[in-house]
This record gives C-alpha cells, structure tokens and sequence, in this order.
C-alpha cells in the first residue's frame, strides 16, 4: 500500500510531529488500514504529538496502535471507531492527552 512507501519499516520520521489520516471512499472496506502498517507508522514517527484517524482503520487496529503511542501525545481524534471498555482503557494511559475527540462511535 502506499502506507508502506511512505513509512517503511526502517524509516524514521523524527520531527513529524501532526498526523492526519482519512478515508473519503463510500466503500467501508477500501483503504483501511491493517494494525501492521499503523504500527509501523507510529514507531516511525518518535515525536507525534497529535494524531488524526478517521474511518480508516481495520478492526482492532486502534487499540494496538494507541498503546504504542508516544508518551508525548497530546491530540487525539478518532472516528468511527467503536468506543468500548476496552479502547476507554487504553486512552485512559495517554496521560499527556490534552485534546481528545471520538466522533461517529458506537457505545459514547
């Protein structure tokens, strides 16, 4: 995918500090992404502050992705994706998070 030209596992994009990834497909299934490539996308970027999600995730990849994210973050906004106990727990230990937004979600 083009996700894995431009966050090659052995890339690393120190001062991308923003990033904002959105689907404007009406197929729910096209460009997802799997929980591989976020992760890998995540380690990449050691300085992310804020990270933007929206519909484009693979089920579950959210939860995989938020526990590797940089103690540093402070801005997060997900959509579309199911809040429950378990994804609740998980942004419960981003203690720097100074924003938080999760829109079009079932379970808020």
């Amino acid at each position: 995918t083009a996700l894995q030209h431009m966050f090659p596992a052995c890339k690393q994009l120190p001062r991308l500090q923003h990033l904002v990834l959105g689907s404007y497909s009406d197929n729910q299934d096209a460009g997802r992404i799997t929980t591989a490539e976020l992760s890998s996308l995540v380690r990449a970027c050691p300085g992310l502050v804020g990270l933007a999600l929206s519909c484009v995730l693979a089920p579950d990849a959210y939860v995989s992705t938020l526990l590797k994210l940089p103690q540093e973050c402070q801005h997060l906004l997900l959509g579309g994706q199911a809040f429950d106990n378990k994804a609740a727990g998980v942004v419960a230990q981003l203690t720097q998070l100074r924003s938080l937004q999760w829109t079009h979600s079932l379970g808020l």
